[in-house]
């Protein structure tokens, strides 16, 4: 049985490039929140509920791309990274502001 694979057009190769950028920038701040380390004991309302929020998009986009994993349009994919990116980096924010408060 041989597959026959159709060639990327340009659009869809950029966007697989695009979508390499957004894992790269996923893992760095994947590992951002790791040297943050766990969450306080004692939380503050104002920043838990956002920070959970957030917890849980970034849990279902993560779904979504692991469903999806490898049969999924490059331009769908960019999307779903993108998303990811982006709660990530207000979970990253939200996460340091946290940690700091509990410093003080």
């Amino acid at each position: 049985m041989s597959v026959e694979l159709t060639p990327l057009t340009a659009e869809q190769a950029l966007a697989l490039d695009r979508v390499a950028q957004l894992q790269s920038q996923s893992q760095a701040l994947d590992a951002m929140l790791s040297v943050i380390g766990e969450r306080p004991v004692v939380e503050r309302a104002g920043t838990s509920v956002p920070i959970d929020t957030l917890e849980t998009q970034v849990q279902w986009i993560d779904h979504q791309i692991s469903v999806a994993d490898g049969d999924i349009e490059p331009g769908s994919a960019e999307q779903l990274w993108r998303k990811r990116v982006g709660a990530m980096n207000s979970l990253v924010r939200l996460r340091y502001v946290e940690a700091q408060r509990i410093d003080m």
